[in-house]
């Protein structure tokens, strides 16, 4: 039969079988080469579990998704829109001293070994870090040597510097992070916030912000930027902070040097809540542009859904318009708006001031439309406390007034040619002032802004003597002093004093003060007589 060995070949097969394992054995090589050949053929031959457990679909995704990605390859697609691949890291907290040297990404790497939820921790002992954070998972940003926000200039806290022309950080949505005891550095921002958030969470505690460029130093667009005890130097054309649809709370933030303060676009969250914020420009003179809009200390403006923005205990100034509003709805308390041309204006929407301080050299409050509720307030300046236009109204009660030209005294009779001085009211809500503008206001307010201190109050001649009890005025506002009657004696005793040049009224009874008639006012200024409408000089 066809493929048996002859019996004669059997024993030349046999030998050659032998001399090919004989061989076999000399080439087979001995030690960890054969222990390593050993381990190969092992992890080959082993089984896949997961494969088994789990077996692939006949779909072309889950024929390609047992592929692993390597070291040197990396994941495909622009890194804008997919997440970078540190977003695996695994080490709770790692810390980073970068010392100042650029274009190493000590920064960028620590970020990626944490795992999210981590806590990093800046360190920068030979100069600040330089680097740019693309935060894509919740982290703790945190400097080692803290920061005191009453001594921002020798503080040691590490600093995280932006690379020219680019962010310090951005943040994707979705994302909550926090910053604390850090100091963030733009000197050459160009058109790149500081920090950038879109739809995330951003929690600042004691940070320091110094920015210069175009852009404003922080720029939230929707999502929630909570700051405490937060400094931003920013010199930029810009406002120094913009919330666009964002929730905004802040409490002890200072935002300096910056065109304009801060601006607000209130959306469909929470109240934004400002305590003890203080937005300082360079004064109304400095602040002057030679095109554009004029700054403004705090810009409200509304969406499609108008919320509110509350502001207590805040300080707004240096600005030629201190707040304008549009559309929103605002309520200020506690708080002062100073050195302006325009302190609020209001083009539409709802706005609240009460018990705050507003200082101003043309105009306290414009209302171009909505409504401005005016409530025990302090007003001060050269021009009108309040004006309104086309649809504007405005409610006042209780409001003080200082103002040399709106606020002038008037003579009133109490005994014959005897006159006492009233200072009658502005219009129905506000009260004329007979004494003079604080002066320990005027120094928390306006005194760094080169404004000169006024007491915004008319007075006539002698009125200090008058105010201890000596003499009176006549009813040309003359004062007539006098050494024999003081206090209440002056208006109850002596002759009456009329004459040609202040003659009786018609139809008057000396009768003391049983007999004064109430109606008998003399104006400083322009000396008109007003005797109830009965009688005036020359009749």
């Amino acid at each position: 039969m066809t493929g048996r060995i002859p019996p004669l070949r059997r024993p030349l097969v046999a030998l050659a079988a032998l001399a090919a394992a004989a061989l076999g054995v000399a080439l087979i090589p001995s030690g960890p080469a054969r222990a390593q050949d050993a381990a190969r053929v092992e992890s080959t031959t082993r089984p896949n579990f997961g494969i088994l457990l789990d077996p692939p679909s006949r779909s072309a995704s889950r024929r390609t998704s047992h592929r692993r990605w390597t070291q040197p390859n990396h994941r495909p697609g622009p890194p804008d829109h997919r997440p970078p691949p540190y977003s695996i890291g695994r080490e709770e907290v790692v810390l980073v001293d970068c010392g100042g040297n650029p274009g190493t990404g000590a920064v960028e790497s620590a970020v990626a070994r944490l795992r999210p939820g981590g806590s990093l921790i800046l360190r920068s002992t030979a100069g600040p870090c330089v680097g740019l954070l693309r935060l894509d998972k919740p982290l703790t940003v945190i400097g080692d040597a803290g920061l005191d926000p009453r001594d921002w200039d020798r503080s040691s806290a590490p600093t995280l510097q932006a690379y020219d022309g680019a962010p310090c950080v951005i943040v994707s949505p979705g994302v909550r992070v926090t910053f604390r005891d850090v100091v963030f550095a733009a000197p050459r921002g160009a058109d790149s916030a500081c920090i950038v958030g879109e739809d995330a969470e951003i929690f600042l505690n004691r940070v320091l912000i110094r920015y210069a460029g175009d852009a404003p130093a922080i720029y939230a667009r929707g999502g929630l930027i909570d700051m405490r005890e937060v400094e931003v130097k920013a010199e930029t054309l810009s406002p120094g902070v913009v919330a666009d649809q964002a929730t905004v709370t802040a409490d002890e933030l200072w935002v300096s040097d910056a065109l304009s303060g801060m601006e607000i676009t209130a959306g469909d969250g929470p109240t934004s809540r400002l305590n003890r914020v203080r937005l300082v420009g360079p004064g109304v003179l400095a602040a002057q542009p030679g095109f554009g809009p004029r700054p403004v200390g705090l810009s409200i403006l509304a969406s499609r859904s108008q919320d509110l923005v509350h502001v207590t205990n805040s300080k707004i100034c240096g600005y030629p318009d201190g707040v304008i509003l549009e559309g929103a709805k605002f309520h200020i308390e506690r708080s002062r708006v100073c050195g302006a041309i325009y302190a609020v204006t209001v083009h539409g929407g709802d706005a609240l001031i009460e018990n705050s301080r507003i200082t101003f050299s043309e105009l306290g409050v414009y209302a171009d439309g909505g409504m401005i509720t005016l409530r025990q307030n302090n007003f001060s300046g050269e021009g009108m406390p309040y004006e309104e236009r086309r649809s504007g109204r405005v409610v006042a009660e209780e409001n003080r007034l200082w103002s040399d030209y709106y606020c002038r005294p008037a003579f009133r009779q109490i005994y014959g040619n005897r006159h006492t001085i009233v200072w009658p009211a502005y219009r129905s809500g506000f009260d004329c002032m007979n004494v003079a503008y604080p002066r320990a206001w005027w120094q928390q307010d306006e005194e760094d802004l080169g404004v000169e201190y006024r007491s915004h109050l008319a007075l006539p001649a002698s009125y200090e003597n008058f105010q201890r009890g000596r003499g009176w005025y006549n009813c040309k506002g003359e004062y007539v002093d006098s050494t024999r009657y003081f206090d209440n004696d002056r208006w109850t005793r002596g002759p009456e004093g009329f004459n040609r040049i202040c003659p009786r009224p018609p139809g008057y009874r000396a009768r003391g003060i049983a007999g004064i008639d109430t109606r008998t006012t003399i104006w400083i200024g322009d000396f008109d007589i007003d005797f109830g409408g009965r009688f005036a000089i020359g009749e």
